[in-house]
């Protein structure tokens, strides 16, 4: 007989092989009874590796309870070990952690401040829901005055062009005086120049007078908002825009750069003192009109007459005085003895001026007009 496993007729007896293995049957791991032990050990050997790499291991899993993510990754052409399982499941939670980092932000995007407007019962921070409530709030409450308004309109206004017309006509009827209103022909913030009367269009502070023509016209004075035009002319301001404009310029230097609402300009009159008369001299050329006349001397040869005084005799022809027609007769006070009478030059005297420079003179002091050509206006002016 030969030898088996060391049971019958072996000559050379192994331990492992003289075992024999007096069990149940396990299918499972292909273990029988009977079996040697070195059988068993290789039977179990064999199990425990595939255990552990898990290539051994086929769990039985319902079908029905794997999600459509779970069969995403599970291979379906060969018998699944947990090893299929446990890959699956990785690669499952990974795809799930990419969602959830897909939804935290969009979350955080939503959950972001908000700008809230007209929202109440919310701050910028406040949660989606809790902004959404607010928004449905808001919209009911807009519908809610929408029907309202609705029924008003429908109520009291009229979409008929036949009865609008009958209602305007009606209304310039009735309230007729109100298409006189001086603000409907002009223009707000306008100075208009005016030359009409002030009784009755506005009051002592130059205010149009309410329930009148004239309500919201002021005249230009300084007061409700106007300008005070009074004694002035407007000038066009250098400062329009952005553009910066040069002010024309006149002997002696620039005009100002004229700003609206800034400092008054210019003068009625202006008085020249001696920093504003230009450096001058006055020359002037005179001639005398003196003629040509002679000087005569007393020629006296009577010791007696030592006095200066002379009197007059009525010797006729002797000599005239210069300019006078009427004939006189000298002599020496004290003596008979007629002087005679001598020309102190032979060459007749001329008297003749040249030119003459006159001196500065201090003259009234008054300054003159600078008012040009002008006529006197109120100005008025339309304040909304």
């Amino acid at each position: 007989m030969a030898c088996q496993n060391c049971f019958n007729g072996c000559a050379e007896i192994v331990s492992d092989r003289c075992i024999r293995y007096t069990g149940v049957d396990i299918p499972s791991l292909g273990i029988a009874t009977g079996d040697s032990l070195s059988n068993i050990e290789a039977s179990l050997s064999t199990f425990l590796i595939s255990a552990l790499n898990g290539i051994g291991i086929h769990p039985v899993i319902d079908p029905d309870i794997l999600c459509s993510l779970i069969n995403k990754y599970l291979p379906t052409c060969r018998p699944l070990t947990i090893i299929d399982f446990i890959d699956t499941l990785i690669k499952a939670t990974c795809d799930l952690q990419e969602q959830v980092n897909i939804n935290t932000s969009a979350i955080a995007t939503l959950n972001a401040d908000y700008t809230i407007g007209c929202l109440t019962g919310v701050v910028a921070s406040s949660d989606t829901h809790l902004i959404v409530q607010a928004v449905i709030t808001k919209l009911c409450s807009v519908d809610t005055t929408l029907t309202a308004l609705s029924l008003t309109l429908s109520t009291n206004y009229s979409s008929n062009g036949a009865e609008l017309d009958a209602y305007i006509a009606n209304y310039l009827t009735t309230h007729g005086a109100s298409t006189t209103l001086m603000s409907n022909k002009m223009i707000p913030y306008v100075a208009y120049p005016y030359f009409g009367n002030l009784t009755g269009k506005f009051d002592g502070t130059g205010a149009g007078i309410p329930a009148t023509d004239w309500v919201n016209v002021n005249l230009c004075n300084g007061l409700h908002g106007t300008p005070d035009m009074r004694g002035l002319v407007p000038v066009g301001a250098t400062t329009m825009g952005t553009i910066t404009v040069d002010p024309r310029t006149a002997p002696g230097g620039a005009n100002p750069s004229y700003i609206v609402g800034g400092s008054l300009y210019g003068y009625n009159s202006i008085l020249l003192d001696a920093t504003t008369v230009p450096n001058h001299t006055h020359t002037a050329t005179a001639t005398a009109s003196v003629p040509s006349h002679f000087h005569y001397e007393f020629s006296n040869t009577d010791a007696t007459g030592t006095n200066s005084r002379v009197s007059t005799l009525t010797y006729p022809n002797v000599v005239k005085q210069w300019g006078d027609t009427t004939a006189y007769s000298y002599e020496i006070e004290g003596s008979l003895t007629i002087p005679t009478l001598g020309k102190t030059d032979s060459v007749p005297l001329v008297i003749t001026v040249n030119s003459v420079t006159v001196a500065p003179t201090t003259l009234g002091g008054n300054a003159h007009s600078n008012i040009q050509p002008s006529i006197a206006s109120y100005y008025i002016m339309y304040i909304p």
